[in-house]
């Protein structure tokens, strides 16, 4: 009986050893992404945020190219290339 009780007391240990150590680790990560999340906060300028989202590619490349109209039937010309020389 002594054995088993003893076996219990050791198990109960190591769970509460590793427990702990997973709550030292889980502070460890949290606190080094607070870090991180303060230092990249801090090092980009105030309106940098603001000016990324207005500045999207997504409008500047779709007004360079007219959308094609359907049912029309109309086919447009392709560009002319600029390095290609026609002898």
């Amino acid at each position: 009986m002594a054995k088993s009780n003893s076996r219990q007391v050791l198990s109960s240990s190591r769970l509460k050893f590793q427990i702990k150590a997973a709550a030292i680790l889980l502070g460890i990560y949290v606190a080094m992404y607070l870090a991180v999340g303060v230092l990249i906060h801090v090092s980009t300028p105030s309106g940098a945020s603001a000016d990324a989202e207005s500045a999207s590619i997504a409008p500047s490349t779709t007004a360079a190219v007219p959308a094609p109209q359907a049912g029309t039937g109309e086919a447009r010309p392709l560009p002319q290339n600029a390095g290609m020389n026609a002898d």
